[in-house]
C-alpha cells in the first residue's frame, strides 16, 4: 500500500511541475494577464534573445533598434514602468515557416514563467521563403524577480 501511495504522490507532483502550476520554490503559480504591443516577422535582430525590461531608457533603445518589413519605425507604445514590465522576445534569424507567440505568463510573487509556443518546419524540410527575424513584445504587470522562459516547440510537416 505504501508503494502505491508514494508512486501516486510522485506522479502527481511531477505532473504539476510539468504542467507549470508549481514553481521551483514550491509556491503555486497563477496566470498573469498580458497584452501584445508589437509582433512581426522582421525585427532586424538576428540572434535569439528574450529580455525583461523595467525602465523606459532600455525600452526606448530596444524600440529604436526594431526594423519593420517596410523599414518604418512603428509608434512606441506608452508603458507605465512603475506598474508594468515589458517582455521582448526575438526568435533569431530563420527561413520562412517559423513562428511563435507568448501563450501564457504565470507568477507567484517570487518567480515568473513565460510560455512560448514555437512552430517550425520538421528537420529535413526545404527552406521556405526569405530569411525572417520574428519577434513579439508584450506588456504585463510589474515583475521584479526571476523570469524564466519555456519553449514549447511544435514541428510541422513539409
Amino acid at each position: 500500500m505504501l508503494r502505491v501511495i508514494l508512486t501516486v504522490s510522485v506522479f502527481v507532483g511531477v505532473a504539476l511541475i510539468f504542467a507549470g502550476y508549481v514553481a521551483h520554490d514550491g509556491v503555486p503559480l497563477t496566470a498573469v494577464s498580458y497584452t501584445s504591443v508589437a509582433s512581426g516577422d522582421v525585427s532586424g535582430i538576428g540572434l535569439q534573445r528574450f529580455e525583461v525590461i523595467n525602465d523606459p531608457a532600455t525600452f526606448r533603445g530596444l524600440w529604436t533598434s526594431l526594423v519593420t518589413a517596410s523599414g518604418a519605425m512603428p509608434h512606441m507604445p506608452e508603458v507605465d514602468f512603475s506598474h508594468e514590465t515589458v517582455i521582448a522576445l526575438f526568435l533569431g534569424r530563420h527561413h520562412g515557416g517559423y513562428s511563435f507567440e507568448v501563450s501564457g505568463i504565470r507568477d507567484n510573487g517570487q518567480t515568473s514563467e513565460v510560455d512560448l509556443k514555437v512552430r517550425r518546419p520538421r528537420a529535413g524540410c526545404p527552406d521556405r521563403g526569405p530569411r525572417i527575424t520574428p519577434f513579439q513584445i508584450v506588456r504585463t504587470r510589474k515583475l521584479n524577480h526571476l523570469v524564466s522562459f519555456r519553449l514549447h516547440i511544435r514541428p510541422f510537416s513539409c
